[in-house]
């Protein structure tokens, strides 16, 4: 057997062994993921979140908060990068909400609780506020639905005309 032919059956044996055990991870990431199991919220605070920030951003042309991730974005930033304390203030902002039925208001009457809660510049709304902005102004579908996206590599072109109505450009300040 030649040197060039050993080499490519031991990779073609590696390249099986590999792949054979990445069957499962690969097979798992194809599952649809619709339903979110959530490790830091309960089935009913999560239920509340959803509702919450889906009347920040609710659905028009573009996706609503939720249709977008911001629920799971919201949960990772709480469990990853933040301290107990700042977990404290949210979820029990959050269990005021609960407590106030705020899944089964009307939408006139949900706008009303958050605009109050806003009023008050209660720390559980700003942080919901500053999370849904964030969360969804930063997946794909946010930027690419609502601003006119450039994907990278593009052209740069420093000076670019804009007209009352037209879309900004992502990374223009708003």
């Amino acid at each position: 057997m030649k040197r060039r032919e050993a080499i490519r059956n031991a990779i073609m044996v590696l390249g099986g062994v590999v792949s054979i055990t990445s069957i499962p991870a690969l097979m798992s990431a194809c599952e649809s993921d619709t339903e979110f199991e959530s490790k830091l919220f309960t089935k009913k605070q999560l239920s509340v979140l959803q509702a919450a920030i889906d009347r920040i951003i609710p659905e028009t042309d573009t996706p609503s908060a939720v249709q977008t991730g911001v629920d799971r974005f919201i949960e990772v930033v709480l469990v990853e990068c933040f301290p107990d304390i700042r977990k404290t203030v949210f979820l029990t902002g959050l269990n005021a909400l609960i407590d106030q039925k705020f899944s089964t208001l009307e939408p006139e009457a949900q706008d009303q609780l958050l605009s109050l809660s806003e009023e008050k510049d209660d720390p559980f709304f700003k942080m919901l506020k500053e999370f849904t902005l964030i969360g969804y102004f930063t997946s794909e579908q946010g930027v690419t639905q609502n601003f006119n996206y450039m994907p990278v590599p593009g052209r740069f072109d420093g000076c670019v005309d804009y007209s009352k109505g037209m879309k900004p450009w992502r990374g223009y300040r708003l």
